[in-house]
């Protein structure tokens, strides 16, 4: 048992449990033990917080139905990602609870403002806080979640850590922030164009999802370190950088391919008109009438009854998936050499390997 009383896993991951994430039960139950709690300390205006309790699943809301669950609560990969990197490090949890809470809070913020900016009225079965409370509440909604974010990292000096570290974590949160809100831009600006090149649809992602996923392993090892190993710092955030490619590029390709029944949502990018790699690739790869085809559906908005069933017979016909497999073997294969290069070894760290396990193989449906 570690110091926060959770049991460590045993050292090599069994083939039946890469089905989901059930290893990680007993940190997600912490983490939301934790996120509910500091949820539930902020007074403020009447109602205001029981719609951020709504968001996390922590609350019903009286007019909205639940449709019999309210806790979606998402993979909650990043702050189990921050989790276990201090404690692979370190051995321990508690020490690095607020840096897990940010994480989750920032990441949670921005699926809000996400939401506004796609016009997304579901999430997690439900309808979004956005639509239940209305689209100028929602961009309140993501602002608070990011200054608490952002007073969490403070809170670190309740913990016993010293300013200078706190200095360099808010520092680095704040890089990464920027970063992501660019990538967000990026993939808006993509919305209306047809020729997006492979690098810039890399640097988008490699900003809005890697980065993110970067900073969170950086920020964790630097605690655990101290900031006195900054090889194992630079090879944790190498690990998260690599993870997080591959987590969105097997997003983008169970987008178009994913099965509901195994992933819990329709694969409806064809449909919303997104350009992701598929369709960046098929763009660059069709010849003759299927590429006029495809400028064409591109140039149009949202799919009409039929549409979205030709661009993918000419995904299949192009064999694009497969190129997409072969892009997520490679960051698949980056990642764990990253991991490596950590030179840590124990029980946490095939924790963090089963991540990428998990990721890679959902992206080959």
């Amino acid at each position: 048992m570690d110091s926060a009383g959770l049991p460590d896993k045993t050292c090599r991951i069994p083939q039946d449990s890469m089905e989901n994430l059930a290893i990680y039960k007993d940190y997600i139950d912490l983490i939301q033990d934790e996120l509910h709690s500091f949820l539930t300390n902020f007074p403020g205006p009447s109602g205001y917080y029981d719609y951020l309790l709504y968001h996390f699943g922590f609350k019903a809301l009286e007019a909205v139905p639940t449709n019999g669950s309210l806790r979606h609560l998402g993979k909650r990969l990043r702050p189990v990602m921050c989790l276990l990197i201090y404690k692979a490090i370190t051995g321990e949890t508690k020490p690095v609870m607020p840096l897990v809470l940010s994480a989750e809070i920032m990441h949670n913020a921005s699926l809000i403002h996400d939401d506004i900016q796609d016009h997304d009225e579901i999430r997690w079965g439900r309808p979004t806080v956005w639509k239940v409370a209305g689209l100028e509440q929602g961009i309140n909604f993501g602002d608070t979640l990011q200054a608490m974010a952002y007073g969490l990292i403070l809170d670190l000096g309740k913990m016993g850590i010293d300013h200078e570290m706190i200095t360099k974590i808010i520092a680095s949160s704040n890089q990464v922030h920027i970063a992501a809100v660019e990538g967000q831009f990026m993939d808006l600006l993509f919305e209306k164009r047809s020729d997006i090149s492979e690098a810039e649809y890399f640097e988008m992602i490699g900003k809005k999802t890697a980065t993110p996923f970067a900073g969170i392993a950086e920020c964790a090892s630097l605690l655990a370190t101290g900031g006195k190993n900054p090889e194992v710092v630079a090879a944790y955030r190498n690990f998260a950088t690599k993870f997080g490619m591959l987590f969105q590029l097997t997003d983008d390709i169970l987008g178009i391919w994913g099965d509901l029944e195994k992933t819990g949502k329709l694969p409806a990018d064809i449909q919303n008109n997104k350009k992701t790699l598929p369709i960046i690739y098929a763009l660059q790869h069709a010849q003759g009438e299927n590429r006029k085809l495809l400028f064409s559906l591109y140039s149009n908005g949202k799919k009409k009854n039929g549409e979205s069933s030709k661009v993918l017979q000419i995904l299949e016909e192009t064999d694009i998936k497969k190129l997409c497999q072969d892009q997520a073997k490679k960051f698949y294969d980056e990642t764990i050499a990253a991991l490596h290069d950590t030179k840590i070894s124990n029980s946490v760290q095939e924790q963090l390997r089963h991540m990428a396990d998990y990721c890679f193989q959902r992206s080959q449906v």
